[in-house]
């Protein structure tokens, strides 16, 4: 009868755990009684082990059972704890594997730069991107790192890179827009473009007022910023003199006929309120003291500042009806006939000769004769252009190109210029198609042809180059 030491003997105690290892003790040692060199190799057993262990396996197989009970108080840890690198194929990434099957690290084709399709895995656990898609340049549509493709821009416009108008397209490579055919602003064709304050007359409906002025005139100055230097604190002829007004209207500022040494009459407020002269004081008056015409005789039949007056020239006036038929004019307080450089407040202060009021004087309006807008001038010389009626004529003076005509078009260093061969320019917009290019180096326009000055390349005639800034035939 088996006791229960007997029961215990496959029982191995390390630290008060059992480990049952009695199955693996049967294993080994029948694998050395059936190889008993491998044993010897493998175990380092003596051939006395070898045949103990062989015949204590024989007689288990042939029901006679023996049993080893070993108890050591040192024991051994027989675990394996051997480790094994990355297993491409487990579907799990690991170490330096891109990817494991489905699992893909998080990439996608679109991280690697494609457009599109579908990112998997080869058998060797790198990536395989050949259902990937690629951006395609020339079909149209704006894919990738493409900044546009055909007619696709993108939602860009001429008007959206800084242009006023064109038509902006694509470069071959899709990598860029092609703003060639865009068209930049003209400062001097009397609109206003782009980012242009005003240009010529044309102020894109903004007065003095808009900048916080009472009143005045703006300018235009030729790089088309707005000029206020003409606007005002004050609104002339409110009859109430306002900084820097002199006077305004009635209102003299206490300015009285005896400031000039003059006994009769009210002296006048004349220019922008900027100044008092004496028109309408006389040394002493013609007629007797008066409240109005009734009281005044025949041969004096004006009263004017409390007296009465025959109306001739430089005597005192409120209105034309103040003078004779000789001097039916008044202009600054005084009769006058209206000829030129007669004094006028208005235009219909002056003769009809000489119809425009100039800077407080009657001028005719033809070339060379002072004015301030077009149409202080007459029709022969229909352009105010620095100061002066012009014809707008090849080499007649021109603030901006709105001031030449068309023979001459443009105003290059306020010049009217044809903007032919040999023409002066600024930039190549001051130049007629014939002759389109306006080099740095020569300023004046150029077709281009062997011999003609010019920057680069880009501004001389197929096939020529640019050779030390001159055109050179190939």
């Amino acid at each position: 009868m088996r006791t229960s030491a007997q029961d215990d003997q496959n029982r191995l105690v390390f630290g008060g755990e059992v480990v049952i290892i009695a199955a693996m003790l049967r294993t080994t040692r029948l694998l050395c009684a059936l190889t008993l060199t491998t044993c010897i190799a493998s175990l380092g057993c003596s051939d006395d082990q070898a045949g103990t262990d062989a015949a204590t396996e024989t007689g288990a197989e042939t029901g006679t059972e023996t049993s080893t009970e070993t108890t050591d108080a040192t024991s051994t840890d027989t675990t394996d704890t051997t480790e094994t690198g990355p297993s491409c194929g487990d579907g799990i990434v690991e170490g330096d594997e891109a990817c494991d099957g489905d699992d893909l690290g998080g990439q996608t084709c679109e991280g690697l730069d494609f457009i599109g399709g579908e990112l998997s895995c080869a058998d060797d656990c790198t990536l395989d991107t050949s259902a990937c898609t690629s951006a395609e340049c020339g079909n149209g549509v704006v894919e990738g790192d493409e900044v546009c493709d055909g007619d696709d821009l993108g939602g860009q416009t001429c008007v959206d890179l800084g242009f006023v108008d064109g038509e902006l397209a694509c470069a071959d490579d899709c990598t860029a827009t092609d703003d060639s055919a865009c068209v930049m602003a003209e400062c001097g064709n009397g609109v206003v473009e782009g980012d242009e304050g005003c240009d010529g007359d044309d102020f894109g409906g903004v007065t003095c007022v808009d900048f916080g002025w009472l009143g005045g005139d703006l300018s235009c100055n030729e790089d088309c910023t707005i000029d206020e230097v003409e606007c005002v604190d004050q609104e002339c002829g409110n009859d109430m003199i306002e900084e820097p007004e002199v006077c305004d209207g009635d209102d003299l500022g206490g300015v009285t006929c005896m400031d000039f040494g003059l006994e009769i009459g009210t002296p006048t407020c004349a220019g922008v309120c900027s100044m008092v002269v004496e028109s309408g004081c006389a040394e002493e008056a013609e007629g007797d003291a008066c409240m109005d015409n009734n009281d005044c005789p025949n041969d004096l039949p004006f009263c004017v500042a409390g007296f009465c007056w025959n109306g001739d020239e430089g005597d005192p006036c409120e209105n034309p009806n103040d003078c004779g038929d000789e001097f039916p004019f008044c202009g600054l307080g005084e009769c006058n006939s209206g000829e030129v450089e007669a004094p006028c407040d208005f235009d219909n202060d002056c003769g009809m000769d000489q119809p425009h009021c100039v800077m407080n004087a009657c001028q005719p309006g033809n070339e060379g004769d002072p004015c301030d807008f077009d149409n202080d001038c007459e029709a022969e010389a229909p352009f105010c252009a620095l100061g002066a009626c012009s014809t707008g004529l090849q080499g007649q003076p021109c603030d901006f190109d709105n001031d030449c005509v068309a023979e001459a078009p443009f105003c290059v260093g306020n010049v009217c210029n044809a903007g032919n061969e040999g023409d002066p320019c600024v930039f190549s917009s001051d130049c007629t198609m014939m002759a389109p290019f306006c080099p740095d180096v020569s300023l004046t326009c150029s077709d281009g042809s062997v011999g003609d000055a010019c920057d680069d390349n880009s501004e001389c005639e197929d096939p020529n180059t640019c050779v030390a800034d001159v055109c050179t035939a190939p």
